[in-house]
C-alpha cells in the first residue's frame, strides 16, 4: 500500500526552503552554495512527485479493472434474472430459484468489486491531490532558484564593472602622475634655460671690448689702491 506524500515531507521541504532563504542574509553564505541546497530539494521533490505519480496510476488502473469486473458481474446478474423468469414462466420453479441464487452471487460479487474499485479511486484522487501539491512547492523551487541565479549573474556583472571601473581609476591614475612627472621635467627645463642664457650673456658680456675695459679699469683701480695702502706701510 502506498504511503504518498506525507504532510511531513512537505514541512520538511517548506522548513529547508526557509532555511536557505534565511542563510542568503548572511554575508558569508555563497550564493552558489544556497543555488545547489535548493537544486537539490528540487531534485528531491521532482522525484517524489514522480514516485507518488506513478503509484496513482498503477491504483488508478486497479480502481478501472475492479469496476470492470462489476460490470461483468452486474451483467452476469441481470442476465440470471431474465433466465429465472423464463424458468419461472415454464413452471419450472427449481430452475428459476436456482438462477436468482446465482443472479445474488453475482450482486454480491458487483457490489465487493464496486467497493473495491471505489476505494482505490478515493486513494488515487489523494495521491493526485498530493502530487498537484507537490508540483506548485516544485514551482515555486523553480522560481526561486531563477531569482538566485539572476541575483549572482547581476553581482557578477556589477562586480566587472567595479573592476573596470578600478582599471579605468588606475589608469587615470597613471596619467595625473605623468602629468606630475611632465610639470617637473618642465620647469627643470625652463631652469636650465635660464640658466644657459644667463651663462651665455656671461660670455657674451666678457667678449665686449667695451665691458673688457670697464672690468680692467675697476681692478686696475683697486689695484692701485691696494698699491697705495702697501707704499704708504713702508
Amino acid at each position: 500500500m502506498t504511503m504518498g506524500i506525507s504532510k511531513e515531507f512537505f514541512d520538511t521541504l517548506q522548513a529547508k526552503v526557509l532555511a536557505v532563504v534565511r542563510s542568503l542574509q548572511d554575508p558569508k553564505q555563497q550564493v552558489d552554495l544556497a543555488i545547489k541546497q535548493l537544486q537539490d530539494l528540487l531534485q528531491d521533490s521532482v522525484n517524489k512527485a514522480a514516485e507518488v505519480a506513478g503509484e496513482a496510476g498503477l491504483i488508478h488502473e486497479k480502481a478501472t479493472w475492479e469496476q470492470k469486473k462489476a460490470d461483468d458481474f452486474a451483467h452476469s446478474a441481470a442476465l440470471a434474472v431474465a433466465r429465472a423468469k423464463e424458468e419461472r414462466a415454464k413452471g419450472d420453479e427449481k430452475e428459476a430459484s436456482e438462477y436468482e441464487d446465482a443472479a445474488r452471487q453475482a450482486i454480491q460479487m458487483k457490489l465487493q468489486h464496486q467497493d473495491l474499485a471505489a476505494s482505490y479511486t478515493e486513494q488515487a484522487n489523494a495521491l493526485d491531490v498530493q502530487v498537484a501539491h507537490l508540483r506548485e512547492e516544485i514551482s515555486k523551487l523553480r522560481l526561486l532558484i531563477s531569482q538566485l541565479q539572476a541575483r549572482k549573474a547581476a553581482v557578477a556583472a556589477k562586480e566587472a564593472q567595479t573592476a573596470a571601473l578600478r582599471k579605468i581609476g588606475q589608469v587615470a591614475q597613471g596619467a595625473a602622475d605623468l602629468d606630475d612627472v611632465l610639470d617637473m621635467f618642465e620647469r627643470m627645463e625652463d631652469k636650465a634655460t635660464l640658466q644657459l642664457k644667463t651663462a651665455q650673456a656671461k660670455v657674451d658680456m666678457a667678449k665686449d671690448p667695451v665691458a673688457e675695459k670697464l672690468n680692467k679699469l675697476t681692478y686696475d683701480a683697486r689695484v692701485e689702491e691696494e698699491m697705495k695702502k702697501l707704499q704708504g706701510e713702508a
